[in-house]
């Protein structure tokens, strides 16, 4: 989602540098690129709100907490979704699985 709003934020009219890129683009395009990115940047600002989100790519094999690093989350983000982790792994942690 974070290289999506950058190239977005690049094309639409909030953006002081012109590339050759605007230049190309009609004005109609530059203000649906404003607009999509704008609804987009709504519902993902929604997934700071969900542990899921948070556990699910720190979990996630090859992203973990350097997803968050190198797009320059806040560190304090970061923590707090290390300690959801924690949590959550203490509601399970030491339970054994049964075979049916």
């Amino acid at each position: 989602m974070d290289r999506i709003d950058q190239m977005l934020k690049r094309s639409s009219l909030d953006t002081a540098k012109t590339n050759s890129l605007d230049k190309a683009l009609e004005p109609s395009v530059k203000h649906a690129l404003t607009f999509a990115r704008s609804h987009l940047n709504k519902y993902y600002s929604k997934t700071d709100t969900s542990n899921v989100y948070r556990i699910a790519i720190i979990l996630h094999p090859k992203l973990k907490t350097k997803y968050f690093q190198q797009n320059g989350w806040d560190k304090q983000w970061i923590d707090t979704a290390l300690e959801i982790i924690q949590e959550e792994w203490s509601h399970y942690k030491g339970r054994g699985t049964e075979v049916m």
